[in-house]
This record gives structure tokens, C-alpha cells and sequence, in this order.
């Protein structure tokens, strides 16, 4: 389906349950309530996409995997915490279209695949000295500082860095003149009208409560 799909079933299904109410939606608030319920209700299946094998087929459109080559050397002004550490220059999706890593993970020198786990600053501090909560060949730190990761290793030589992100849905736009199939499945975005009308219906009863 696409926006002007959800726009009629928007005003359908309003239309039924408004048979009292001379009120119209403009487009901008249909506009308005469907962003909301889209915005409400991936957040909710984003919650879960790593548990629910339904909702990662909901989300598979919306996944993008990036891989990224290490620096040659250490950046400007940043001091490594291991001498073995390399650093990843993260991209511009971490300023916006990115909404919530579902798997990182590095690719050493023989190709396997070790998994990237993030900590803080803080946490390095805390776990560094104790041998029980180290990298290890399975598994390296990773560290977000200025715009790059840091991965710190041990026992393996890192290759490129991959991570997996979520992406949000594309927002609903009736001022532009673009007509494409929305990101969403239909059952899904069926559910978005049903919680964009609720909505609107539930406004309506605030404003005459209000007035």
C-alpha cells in the first residue's frame, strides 16, 4: 500500500464511527495522526525484533548492514586504550537515519566472524584488570569515541568492522508528489490506520471536553 492507500482507509474507517460529527480530517492531520501511530507502533516491534521471528519479517525491509575498513592510523587527538586497539570511521547514519543496531560484529584475518561487544568508557575501566571479563578470541570491546569505534582485540588480528542497523519507516507525506509502496507490510500498516484513528476520534472527545 501506499499514502494514499492509508488516507482513504483512514477516512473510512473514521467515517463510520463519526456518523454524530460534522467534523472533516484535513489531510495534515491525517498526515499528523498516521506519522504518530507509524512512530508508535515500529518502536513497539523494533522492542522485539530480536526475539519475534514474525516481526523481524515485518522489519526485514527496513534492515541495512554497513561495513567499514579500519583506519590506517590512530585519528587525531585520540589516545588508544590498548596498543592493539584499531579505530572504524562511523558514517553519517549515526546522526540520523539510524534507529538501533541489531548486530556488529568483526571480521579477523581468517574470516571469522567475532562478535563486537559495546561498552563505556567506564565499563573498559572496570572489567580491564579482571581476567574473567576480558576480549577474547570470540569476542572484542567496542568503545564510540569521536565520531569513530574503537575495537579492542585480543589474541586476533581485526579485519573490517559490520554492523546491522534498523532503519525507521519512511514518514507519511501528502505535501510531496511522490506515490511509492510504503515500508511497511499491509496487515501492519492496517494497524497503523486503526491507532490513527483511535487517536483522532480520542482528540475530538479532548476538544469537546475542553470547550
Amino acid at each position: 500500500m501506499n499514502k494514499l492507500d492509508l488516507q482513504l482507509l483512514f477516512e473510512d474507517k473514521a467515517g463510520q464511527l463519526m456518523t454524530d460529527s460534522v467534523k472533516v480530517f484535513k489531510t495534515s492531520e491525517i498526515e499528523r495522526f498516521l506519522n504518530a501511530a507509524q512512530d508508535r507502533y515500529f518502536a513497539e516491534l523494533a522492542a522485539v525484533f530480536e526475539t519475534n521471528e514474525d516481526v523481524r519479517r515485518a522489519l526485514s525491509s527496513l534492515v541495512v548492514s554497513e561495513t567499514i575498513t579500519a583506519e590506517a592510523s590512530i585519528p587525531a587527538g585520540v589516545t588508544p586504550l590498548s596498543a592493539d586497539s584499531k579505530f572504524y570511521e562511523l558514517g553519517s547514519v549515526f546522526d540520523g537515519t539510524l534507529y538501533k543496531i541489531i548486530d556488529e560484529y568483526i571480521i579477523d584475518s581468517n574470516g571469522n566472524r567475532v562478535l563486537a561487544k559495546p561498552i563505556t568508557h567506564d565499563q573498559y575501566l572496570a572489567n580491564i584488570n579482571n581476567p574473567f571479563k576480558q576480549p577474547y578470541e570470540d569476542l572484542v570491546w567496542k568503545i564510540d569515541i569521536s565520531g569513530y569505534a574503537e575495537i579492542i582485540p585480543s589474541g586476533i588480528i581485526l579485519g573490517d568492522y559490520v554492523y546491522r542497523y534498523l532503519t525507521k519507516p519512511t514518514k507519511i507525506d501528502y505535501a510531496s508528489d511522490v506515490v511509492a509502496t510504503l515500508n511497511l507490510r499491509d496487515k501492519d500498516l492496517m494497524n497503523i490506520v486503526d491507532i490513527a484513528v483511535t487517536d483522532a476520534l480520542n482528540s475530538l472527545s479532548v476538544v469537546k471536553q475542553e470547550g
